[in-house]
């Protein structure tokens, strides 16, 4: 049944609260208040009325009333959750654990070579998952955020990374070759369109991917909004959230010379590309331990996604694990050369060097991005339906990106999830991304 908010000015809970989320809008900031009642999520929705006045709209979610406000308007106006359009349910759950019906290895250039698997309905709706990192990987568990007997669900390692060949390799390693590498993929699965979802490095690719081939894609979910700007890499490597975690960042420092320290991410490249191996690896862990030490909010997790030779599996970064086998491998190359370059890397890398070298790369390098490229850019892709979906405390990628996204692409729905990071595996996310991907199963394409 519709409701409607009381129209008695400020009493209204639902007034308050968009009062509030202008407030902070002006200034640049996206607040979060909860709606009397209670309620998960705060969703800014910003356009334009039909009289050219800026728009926003917050909504309830996981209940039915739901309440929109325009600047300037005291009153609120009805709404129904009946329409035209199918209603989809969602638990928020993730779906169960499932296994690859198709695995497979494609050349993508004379040197590199990709690692895919994909999962769910071979003939359902298709959808792309984009890693984060750079050099994360992917696992079986980023198909538990797609409902297997709708979507068709398509996991890859990018370059360099997981069982993509070679380990951590940064030759001919940009983010415009990794763009390329989607569309070879696409058109090898004979993929028309697909679905996009990329989570914190993975928004910076989604981005360039969307706005070098829009064409290619139906729908974009992002999660924890990354665009590898200046201010974005001296938040997290230089002055911001050292601020917040001074002992993290203190432990971080450790590895560098006093002299180095104004410009960690110079000294830290130096480092995990060194030919002491033992140097990158020590380099290696703290980079990744200081980032995973900022990814949860609700919880503190300070473990690596490593290969043992058999599975990947989260483990401390401490005792990553390494299979005989790799160990005898490393160390019969170390006995015919003091390391392996990191221009053609070796496969016996081990995955924390690997991730932690192609991270700094890509740092170092600005993404291979001019500043500000991907905000220019959403131009080419606003007709594209997406949902951006925020941690409210992402001490990687600050609230402030996703709003700074919002602004240029009004069109997408922002989902700000309060008491969440930057992890995609708080409760919290974990039930928007669920929730996002089941209602684009209403999508046809």
């Amino acid at each position: 049944m519709a409701t409607r908010c009381t129209t008695d000015g400020l009493s209204c809970p639902c007034v308050q609260t968009t009062n509030f989320l202008l407030q902070r809008v002006r200034s640049s900031q996206i607040g979060v208040k909860r709606f009397a009642g209670g309620s998960d999520v705060v969703v800014l929705r910003q356009g334009r009325s039909q009289e050219g006045s800026s728009r926003f709209r917050i909504e309830r979610i996981h209940s039915n009333p739901r309440c929109y406000r325009q600047d300037g308007n005291g009153g609120g106006s009805e709404s129904s959750s009946s329409g035209s359009r199918e209603k989809i349910v969602s638990t928020g759950e993730m779906y169960p654990n499932s296994k690859a019906h198709e695995r497979g290895d494609l050349k993508v250039s004379d040197l590199h070579t990709l690692y895919y698997e994909v999962h769910g309905n071979p003939k359902g709706k298709p959808v792309v998952f984009l890693h984060g990192g750079p050099g994360a990987g992917c696992t079986e568990r980023h198909a538990r955020f797609f409902d297997p007997q709708h979507y068709r669900i398509v996991l890859f390692d990018q370059r360099g990374c997981g069982k993509s060949t070679p380990r951590g390799c940064l030759e001919g390693n940009t983010t415009w070759d990794l763009v390329e590498d989607i569309e070879k993929l696409r058109e090898h699965l004979g993929v028309t369109k697909w679905m996009v979802m990329g989570g914190s490095w993975g928004v910076t690719l989604a981005l360039a991917y969307a706005q070098k081939h829009p064409e290619a894609v139906a729908a974009m979910i992002l999660r924890g909004v990354c665009m590898l700007r200046q201010q974005e890499l001296d938040w997290l490597y230089k002055q911001g959230v050292n601020l917040l975690f001074p002992f993290a960042w203190g432990q971080l420092m450790t590895v560098l010379d006093e002299s180095e320290r104004e410009d960690a991410v110079s000294a830290f490249y130096k480092r995990l590309t060194s030919d002491d191996y033992t140097v990158a690896q020590s380099a290696a862990q703290e980079w990744l331990r200081w980032e995973m030490g900022l990814s949860f909010f609700s919880t503190s997790q300070t473990n690596v996604l490593a290969w043992d030779g058999k599975q990947y599996a989260y483990v401390p970064l401490a005792t990553e694990v390494e299979s005989q086998s790799e160990k005898v491998a490393t160390a019969s190359q170390n006995a015919a050369s003091p390391h392996s370059s990191p221009s053609t890397a070796s496969t016996f890398v081990s995955s924390t060097v690997a991730q932690a070298r192609l991270e700094c790369h890509y740092v170092v390098n600005k993404g291979f991005l001019k500043e500000n490229q991907l905000l220019e850019g959403v131009a080419q892709m606003r007709h594209i339906p997406g949902t951006i979906v925020q941690g409210r405390y992402d001490f990687v990628c600050p609230v402030s990106n996703a709003y700074d996204l919002h602004r240029s692409w009004p069109e997408a729905e922002l989902r700000v999830v309060p008491n969440a990071g930057h992890s995609m595996y708080e409760s919290g996310i974990i039930k928007e991304l669920v929730r996002a991907t089941d209602q684009f199963k209403r999508l046809d394409y």
